[in-house]
C-alpha cells in the first residue's frame, strides 16, 4: 500500500511540473553543449525495443534503461532512455532522442531531430527544435545575439559582413544586420530565411534584419555565362576562341550549334576555328544553378576583288564583281563596301549596304564595280573596301588602264 501511495505521489507531483512547463514558445535554433560529451550520431539504440516493453505512463527509475515506442509515455526519474518517437517527461535522467518530444528538467537530452521542451536542463542538439525556458542552452547563442545558419556550405559563392564568429556557429546582434554578398562572377537567384526579412539590393546583395529568433537561410546561385576571347563575326583567317567564367566553374561547350551539357564537352584549351563554327558554352558548379547559355558564331569568309583588261580609247565598260564566299559551317555577313582613293569617281559600286552570306554560300551579282566610259588614257586607281561584320576590313586593290 505505501508503494502505490508513493507511486501516486510521484505522479502528481509530476502533473504539477507538467502544468508549469511551457510548450508554445518556438525558437527554430542549434544548441550545443560540451562536444566530447555528445554522443556519435544518432543514439537510436540498434537492439529492438524489449519485449516487456512499458505502457502508457510507464516510470523509468535511476539506473534503469527504457526503450520509448511511438505513442507511448515515460516518465523518466534519473533513468536513461532511448526516445523513438514516443513523448519523455525528463526529470534529472538521460535522453537520447530520435524524433520524439521531451520535456526535459535538469536532465541532459542528446536531441536528433525532436522537439525539446528544455527547462534547466543541458540539451546536445542535432538538429531538434529546441523550447528552452532557463536552461543552459537554448540555441548556442549568447543574450543579446541570434544564431544565423545556412542550409548548406556556400562560401564558394558569397561571403558575409556583420556576422560574428564563434564557437557554436555565426551570430547576429539583436537589432542589427548583415549583408550576404555573391562573390565576383555569381548571382543569388534566390533567397529565403526563417526569422527576420531579407531584402533584395540593386547590386545584387541580401541585407538580413529583423530577427527575434536564430534563423537559417537558404540560399541558390547561378555562375555568370562563359564569356569569348573573340567578338562573334565574320573573318578572312583561321582563329583562336579562349573562353572564361567564374573562378570554381567548369565550362562545357559544342562547336555545331547544339546545345551543351553537363559532363560532356569539357573545355580544356583555345579553339581553333578554321572554316567557321557556331559555339554554345555554359558554365557548372557543384551545388549552384547552370549558368546562362552563351553562344557566338564565327565565318571565315574569302573576298576576291575584280582584275580589269587594259581597255583602249572607245571601249566599253567592264562591270566586275567583288566575290564573297562562305565555305564554312556558320553564316557570315558584310558589314558594308565603300570606294575610296585619288580615282575613286572614276568607278561605280552597285551596292555599298552590307548582306548576309550563308555557309556554303557564294555572291558574285551584289557588289560589283565598273570604270566609268570615256576616260583619257591612263591608268585609275581606287581602293574597295569590304567590311566584314567581325569588324575587320578586306581592301582590295582597282587598277584601270586606258591606252590609246
Amino acid at each position: 500500500m505505501k508503494n502505490k501511495a508513493g507511486l501516486t505521489a510521484l505522479l502528481l507531483t509530476l502533473a504539477l511540473l507538467l502544468c508549469l512547463l511551457p510548450v508554445s514558445a518556438l525558437a527554430a535554433g542549434a544548441g550545443t553543449g560540451d562536444a566530447e560529451a555528445e554522443p556519435a550520431a544518432s543514439a537510436a539504440p540498434e537492439t529492438p525495443e524489449p519485449a516487456d516493453s512499458r505502457s502508457a505512463a510507464a516510470i523509468v527509475a535511476q539506473g534503469e534503461t527504457a526503450y520509448a515506442a511511438a505513442d507511448s509515455v515515460l516518465f523518466n526519474n534519473g533513468g536513461t532512455v532511448f526516445n523513438n518517437g514516443g513523448i519523455v517527461y525528463n526529470n534529472q535522467g538521460t535522453v537520447y532522442n530520435n524524433e520524439g518530444t521531451t520535456y526535459n528538467n535538469e536532465g541532459t537530452v542528446y536531441a536528433n531531430g525532436g522537439t525539446v521542451y528544455n527547462n534547466a536542463g543541458t540539451v546536445y542538439d542535432n538538429g531538434a527544435r529546441i523550447v528552452s525556458h532557463n536552461g543552459e542552452s537554448q540555441s548556442g547563442a549568447p543574450e543579446g545575439f541570434h544564431q544565423v545558419r545556412f542550409a548548406a556550405d556556400y562560401s564558394a559563392f558569397a561571403g558575409t559582413e556583420g556576422l560574428e564568429e564563434a564557437e557554436t556557429g555565426l551570430l547576429l546582434a539583436e537589432e542589427k544586420s548583415c549583408v550576404i554578398s555573391p562573390k565576383e562572377g555569381f548571382q543569388i537567384t534566390a533567397a529565403e530565411t526563417t526569422a527576420g526579412t531579407l531584402e533584395a539590393q540593386k547590386d545584387g546583395s541580401y541585407i538580413l534584419s529583423g530577427l527575434e529568433d536564430d534563423a537559417e537561410l537558404t540560399l541558390s546561385f547561378k555562375p555568370d555565362a562563359p564569356v569569348f576571347s573573340l567578338a562573334p563575326g565574320s573573318y578572312t583567317e583561321s582563329q583562336y576562341v579562349e573562353l572564361t567564367a567564374p573562378e570554381g566553374t567548369i565550362i562545357y561547350f559544342t562547336d555545331d550549334g547544339s546545345e551543351p551539357v553537363v559532363g560532356k564537352g569539357r573545355y580544356a584549351g583555345a579553339i581553333s576555328i578554321r572554316k567557321g563554327a557556331v559555339i554554345k558554352a555554359i558554365a557548372a558548379a557543384e551545388g549552384s544553378e547552370i549558368s546562362d547559355l552563351a553562344e557566338a558564331s564565327y565565318a571565315v569568309l574569302k573576298v576576291e576583288g575584280p582584275v580589269y583588261e587594259t581597255a583602249h580609247k572607245g571601249y566599253r565598260t567592264q562591270e566586275l564583281p567583288i566575290r564573297v564566299s562562305n565555305q564554312g559551317e556558320a553564316d557570315g555577313a558584310v558589314a558594308s563596301v565603300r570606294l575610296s582613293g585619288e580615282n575613286a569617281k572614276q568607278f561605280y559600286l552597285s551596292h555599298s549596304s552590307g548582306r548576309t552570306i550563308e555557309a556554303g554560300e557564294e555572291i558574285s551579282d551584289y557588289w560589283t564595280v565598273q570604270p566609268l566610259e570615256g576616260l583619257e588614257p591612263g591608268t585609275y586607281t581606287a581602293l574597295a573596301s569590304v567590311e566584314l561584320d567581325g569588324g575587320e576590313t578586306v581592301e582590295l586593290e582597282l587598277s584601270f588602264t586606258v591606252e590609246e
